[in-house]
């Protein structure tokens, strides 16, 4: 464990430093707010290790010190959040464990106007596979720890009243470490130019859009990405316009379907709008679309998009859409996508849901772990994807509610995951310095090679701010208890598990 630690800190070092060379020109111009943390919990489990074959009853103990960062000025916007989980007895083994979580983001303003770099970075724990899922890092068992790392400077020229564009390069970086893992170190470059028409083209307007990504892989083969488009729009009357759409898809990824193809790609059409709540476009060629703008009134937007297409990833039919709904105390969003990505794309494309410093709910998770990942591997696959989120606040409650379901595709072994499932969350602030949470999730995982899994976590927990303690006004304590059970058609998948745990955390 010591040569994996030592080099997550090295590296950690290192991005530090080139992220503080950058910022120390103008360094003087921010406002840093740092906020150490600290918290300590002691956990009871009668099934530690989540393996009913091999019942373990063990007592947890957890000191997790951390820390935010943040800072905001006109040319900058900063925020790290960073913890150090030391768990003694994980998994009833005796031992320590370490486990480092962060997240950040940031975007820097190197030129007003013109040039810009963000940057983001992640270290969280996640299951191997699907087939095997566990809670979280006190089990002790079927986790790696995955590292990812962006940074995306972009220039925006801007020529007069005739063009607009952007110009953007980035580097992307997901690596895992312990475990057993079968996912590579993969690095990521992507380039992409856009060109729009200016103001000056009224009548005919236009653009060139060119997207190259190229993941070089550690273990495995490389996987590129690449596709150019131009169009043309005529705009025969405010409401009605004409438009031709020529392209080129070259995408080079091992395959043993014929989801993709190659080459060039042309579309023509029109968009009728006769409002500004509605409109549609179509489009016919080699590939085909249509697409649909609902807003029937202020607070409802809805975009449904139908394609059919002979060139590019994920060929023949595919839907996409987005459906959002809100009120004063509500807000209502549905997605549903189809594409082509991979595992590390997916990775990269979460944020660890370490909880921001100055939120109302300092108890830190134990780590960010999701239930919904597909298996790690280096296969390209088709993702299916719904999503349903509902939030609702009332004067002292907020209740969150979310159903989604993944069917995968992969392209090589051509196995298929069915994944779905739906979670819920009630907090209600019963007393000036109290309040209650309940949390309920519900899963179920299919597998093609005939795995079976359904998954239920119910947690209910009491939390008590407490005002000056040790000299800290930002204190709380958690009193919860969680229960957890799993079936499978594997024995070795099946568990149920119950857990006691207390709590105090401190921020200064």
């Amino acid at each position: 464990m010591g040569n994996i630690e030592l080099h997550k800190m090295r590296w950690c070092q290192k991005f530090l430093f080139l992220l503080l060379i950058g910022i120390q020109g103008q360094a003087v111009a921010f406002d840093w707010v740092l906020r150490p943390r600290l918290s300590a919990r002691e956990v009871f489990s009668d099934n530690i290790r989540q393996d009913n074959t091999n019942k373990k009853t063990a007592w947890v103990s957890e000191i997790s010190p951390g820390f935010s960062l943040r800072s905001t000025s006109t040319i900058n916007t900063f925020n790290m959040n960073y913890r150090m989980q030391n768990l003694y007895n994980a998994g009833g083994d005796g031992g320590l464990n370490v486990n480092h979580q962060l997240a950040f983001n940031s975007k820097y303003k190197v030129v007003r106007n013109r040039l810009y770099i963000n940057a983001r970075s992640s270290i969280s724990q996640q299951n191997t596979s699907n087939q095997r899922l566990v809670s979280d890092n006190l089990t002790g068992r079927n986790t790696t720890t995955v590292s990812t790392f962006s940074i995306s400077p972009y220039w925006t020229p801007h020529f007069k009243r005739y063009a607009n564009g952007i110009v953007r390069v980035t580097y992307n970086r997901v690596s895992t470490s312990g475990g057993q893992s079968n996912i590579s170190d993969t690095n990521t470059y992507s380039q992409h130019i856009r060109l729009n028409s200016g103001r000056y083209f009224s009548r005919v307007q236009w653009y060139v859009d060119f997207n190259n990504q190229q993941n070089q892989n550690s273990n495995g083969p490389n996987v590129n990405f690449q596709q150019s488009t131009a169009q043309v729009r005529t705009f025969f009357t405010r409401k009605l316009s004409g438009f031709v759409r020529v392209g080129h898809q070259n995408n080079q990824f091992q395959s043993t379907t014929n989801s993709n193809k190659n080459g060039l790609y042309y579309t023509a059409g029109l968009q009728w709008r006769p409002s500004m709540r509605f409109n549609v476009q179509a489009g016919y060629g080699n590939n085909k679309f249509v697409t649909v703008n609902i807003m029937p009134m202020r607070r409802i937007t809805w975009s449904t998009t139908y394609s059919n297409n002979d060139i590019g990833t994920n060929r023949g039919s595919r839907w996409q859409s987005s459906l959002r709904y809100y009120t004063r105390r509500s807000n209502w969003l549905f997605r549903y996508s189809e594409n082509t990505v991979t595992t590390q794309q997916i990775l990269l494309g979460q944020q660890a849901t370490i909880l921001q410093a100055g939120n109302t709910n300092n108890n830190l998770p134990s780590t960010v772990r999701r239930f919904d990942l597909p298996t790690l591997t280096n296969e390209v696959f088709i993702n299916k994807r719904a999503d349903l989120s509902v939030s609702f606040k009332t004067g002292r409650s907020r209740f969150n509610f979310n159903g989604y379901r993944s069917r995968r595709t992969f392209q090589v072994s051509q196995n298929n995951e069915d994944v779905y499932g739906g979670s819920a969350s009630w907090s209600w602030n019963f007393s000036r310095r109290s309040r209650s949470n309940i949390r309920l999730l519900w899963q179920k995982t299919n597998g093609q090679t005939g795995f079976s899994n359904q998954r239920y976590d119910a947690t209910i927990g009491i939390t008590r701010n407490i005002v000056n303690f040790a000299g800290s006004k930002r204190v709380n304590g958690l009193v919860e208890y969680r229960y957890a059970e799993q079936s499978s058609n594997s024995a070795s998948n099946q568990f149920t598990e119950n857990r006691i745990s207390a709590s105090i955390n401190m921020q200064f």
